[in-house]
C-alpha cells in the first residue's frame, strides 16, 4: 500500500519501505482513465471546425445578376473568398444587408457597395459590381469556409 498521494487524482506514491500491489496499479489506471475520459468530453466540439473548399469561374458583367450565390453543406463560421482580383471575407452573421469586408487587388483599394445575406445555408453576395460580388467573367474563385464542428 502507498505511502503518499498525488494532490490532485490521488494517485499512489510509494517510498521505499512500502509494498506495491497490482491492486494500488489497477486503482490508479482506473483514474487516469476517467480523468482522460472527462477531459476529451470536455474538449469535444471546444473551438473545433470543419474546413469545405470550392472554386467557380465568375460569369457576370456589371449590372448583371446583382446577386452571387454560393450554397455549403450547413452555414459556415465565416467565409473567404479570393482570386487573383480581390479577397472578401464573410462572417455567418444573419442580419440581412450586412457588410462583408474586401480589398481589390485592381486598384488597391477597400471594396464597397457590397452586402450580404444568408439563406439557409446559401450565401448570396449583393453588388452592383461584378468585383464586390466575386462574380467577375472569366475570374477563377477559390472558397474556403470554416464550418463549426457543432452545429452538426
Amino acid at each position: 500500500m502507498p505511502s503518499n498521494f498525488t494532490e490532485n487524482y490521488q494517485l499512489s506514491q510509494w517510498v521505499k519501505s512500502d509494498q506495491v500491489k497490482m491492486e494500488d496499479f489497477n486503482a490508479d489506471n482506473a483514474k487516469i482513465d476517467a480523468a482522460l475520459a472527462s477531459h476529451a468530453a470536455a474538449l469535444a466540439g471546444a473551438g473545433n471546425c470543419r474546413i469545405e473548399v470550392l472554386s467557380y469561374v465568375g460569369a457576370s458583367q456589371d449590372g448583371q445578376n446583382l446577386v452571387k450565390s454560393l450554397t455549403f453543406s450547413g452555414r459556415p463560421a465565416f467565409v473567404l473568398i479570393f482570386s487573383n482580383q480581390s479577397v472578401l471575407l464573410v462572417s455567418r452573421t444573419t442580419n440581412a444587408g450586412a457588410y462583408a469586408g474586401g480589398y481589390s487587388a485592381l486598384n488597391g483599394q477597400i471594396l464597397c457597395g457590397l452586402s450580404f445575406f444568408w439563406e439557409g445555408c446559401t450565401l448570396n453576395l449583393n453588388g452592383f459590381f461584378k468585383e464586390t460580388r466575386a462574380d467577375a467573367q472569366n475570374v477563377t474563385y477559390q472558397v474556403i469556409a470554416w464550418m463549426p464542428m457543432d452545429d452538426e
